[in-house]
């Protein structure tokens, strides 16, 4: 199948509620914490309900939704299988869908985006890049720059639309059991079967 491929574009800003625990300021158990991150060529955060005003752009019906993964699929890497609806970003040419979930001290933000793995892998941002294997399939391992201090990072893969990133990040409220890369190498191992491919 031959790749579309994608024009880098300026990131873009975008929002999500982050579910907190309670201790220090942080909202009581049930409250949440809006989240704010510069993002761009398809390595993004996650754009959940609450982030007010509208999303741009119109649905892209090929590209595969990242909250659409199975309950048990979730369970299995040790995500909690609720996820808030899918939101999406326009950008130029490049389309975003982002969902997160949680998972004991992590974050978890699946994001599906038009932009091609090349385009993802060629990103001059990223860091500290190094090649995974995703039970056989090729895929990456990076991290980015971000305003947050708490520590994140990202795999991604190919899609037949796009490509798919798994970002874990520190949520903060827990103290982590594992780094961010290898837990996110974990989840990326357990979930990118469960991709449209």
């Amino acid at each position: 199948m031959r790749r579309r491929f994608a024009r880098v574009v300026p990131p873009v800003t975008v929002c999500y509620t982050h579910h907190m625990g309670s201790g220090g300021n942080r909202p009581r158990a049930g409250g949440v914490q809006r989240v704010v991150r510069t993002v761009g060529v398809g390595l993004a955060c996650a754009v959940v309900a609450g982030c007010g005003g509208g999303v741009v752009g119109t649905p892209v019906a090929e590209l595969w939704d990242p909250c659409s993964l199975s309950a048990e699929a979730l369970t299995r890497v040790g995500v909690q299988p609720r996820a808030a609806e899918p939101q999406q970003v326009q950008n130029g040419s490049n389309t975003w869908r982002f969902c997160s979930y949680t998972r004991d001290w992590a974050v978890l933000t699946v994001i599906a985006t038009t932009t091609p793995f090349e385009s993802v892998s060629e990103d001059p941002r990223a860091l500290d890049i190094r090649s995974v294997d995703l039970n056989g399939e090729p895929g990456i391992q990076f991290v980015l720059p971000e305003p947050s201090p708490l520590p994140s990072c990202y795999v991604s893969a190919a899609l037949p639309v796009g490509s798919v990133q798994f970002r874990v990040a520190e949520s903060g409220i827990s103290p982590p059991t594992a780094g961010v890369c290898d837990t996110a190498v974990e989840v990326a191992r357990g979930l990118y079967p469960e991709t449209e491919r």
